[in-house]
């Protein structure tokens, strides 16, 4: 119920924006991943409500790191009919394997999820400061 809720008002602000074909989901990741699950779920709230006239497809572009789905994105320029479901890979990958890719050049959307980062470590190990 609180993921349809989120869904919702995450969709809220296109309503005056409707397909005219098929939009893809394309996920910069594999198969079962937290990503792929997001996008299903989406997909299969959005359906079940009839928020759309149209089919949502998911589509993973995980190889490369997610690198296939950023330039497939950038390749896509100007198609409103294609979403990207990323993580901070957006931002390191193009850095890290020098790809000619700018985040700056997509349209953020929604915030779909937030997930927290931690550093652990055993309880009784020696800390070094630097």
């Amino acid at each position: 119920m609180v993921a349809a809720m989120a869904i919702m008002l995450a969709c809220a602000p296109a309503l005056a924006w409707e397909p005219t074909k098929p939009v893809e989901i394309v996920v910069a990741a594999g198969a079962g991943g937290a990503s792929d699950q997001m996008a299903r779920m989406m997909q299969a709230a959005i359906q079940k409500n009839k928020l759309m006239n149209q089919p949502m497809v998911v589509s993973l572009k995980g190889g490369a790191s997610g690198a296939e789905a950023l330039m497939y994105m950038k390749s896509s320029e100007g198609d409103p009919n294609k979403v990207l479901i990323a993580y901070s890979l957006i931002y390191m990958l193009p850095l890290a394997a020098k790809i000619p890719f700018n985040w700056r050049d997509l349209t953020p959307v929604s915030v779909i999820a937030l997930r927290p980062v931690r550093a652990v470590g055993q309880h009784d190990a020696a800390v070094q400061e630097r």
